[in-house]
C-alpha cells in the first residue's frame, strides 16, 4: 500500500465512517495492525466494526487492504457479510497476515470455507488478489483445488507469498 492510502484506525468512530463514505474515486483503503515498540500487532476487528466498515465503503475504491488483522478469524457469518459487501468496483483486494494460525482450532475458523465464500463473492472488477502470509498449509489438496477452481477468470494476478502453499503446484491446479 502507499502512504496515500486512507488508514482506518480503531476504535472506530462515526466521524471515520463518514470519512470513508466520502472518499474520492479510486482511493486505497488500508486496515492494519498497530506498530507498538517496533512490532506490528494484530488488529482485532469485531464483527460489528467490520460490518460498519463494509457498509461505509464507497463502491469505487481502488484497493482494500487488510494487513495484520484477524479477518480470517471472524465468524463464518461475519466473514460472509464482509465478502458480500465488497465494493463492486474494487480493483485489488489484499488480505495478508490475517489467518487463524494462532487461534483456537474450531470449526468457525475454517479458512477453506472462507476462501470459497470470498471467491464466490469477489466482484468481477477485482484484477489483483493478494493473500500473502496466511498459512494456508492446513488446506487439503481437495480444498486447494476447490479454491483454485473458484478464482474468477477476471483475476489477472494472484499472490500467495509465504502462505505455506507450493505456488507451482497451486498454479498447476488453476490450469486444470
Amino acid at each position: 500500500m502507499t502512504e496515500k492510502a486512507y488508514q482506518v484506525t480503531f476504535p472506530l468512530t462515526q466521524a471515520q465512517l463518514d470519512e470513508l463514505r466520502a472518499l474520492p474515486k479510486n482511493t486505497d483503503v488500508e486496515i492494519r495492525g498497530q506498530i507498538i515498540e517496533g512490532h506490528i500487532t494484530k488488529q482485532i476487528i469485531n464483527n460489528h466494526d467490520l460490518n460498519h466498515i463494509m457498509n461505509a465503503l464507497p463502491d469505487d475504491i481502488g484497493t482494500l487492504c487488510f494487513y495484520t488483522t484477524d479477518l480470517f478469524c471472524r465468524s463464518t457469518i461475519a466473514f460472509q457479510t464482509f465478502a458480500e459487501k465488497l465494493p463492486i468496483d474494487l480493483q485489488k483486494l489484499e488480505i495478508s497476515f490475517s489467518n487463524p494460525y494462532d487461534e483456537e482450532d474450531d470449526e468457525d475458523n475454517n479458512i477453506a470455507d472462507k476462501l470459497l465464500l470470498l471467491m464466490q463473492n469477489l466482484p468481477s472488477s477485482v484484477i489483483s488478489l493478494v493473500l500473502n502470509n496466511n498459512d494456508l498449509q492446513p488446506l487439503s489438496s481437495a480444498e486447494l483445488q476447490t479454491f483454485a477452481c473458484a478464482i474468477p477468470e477476471t483475476v489477472q494476478s494472484i499472490s500467495l507469498e509465504s502462505s505455506e502453499v507450493n505456488e507451482l503446484n497451486f498454479f498447476k491446479l488453476i490450469e486444470h
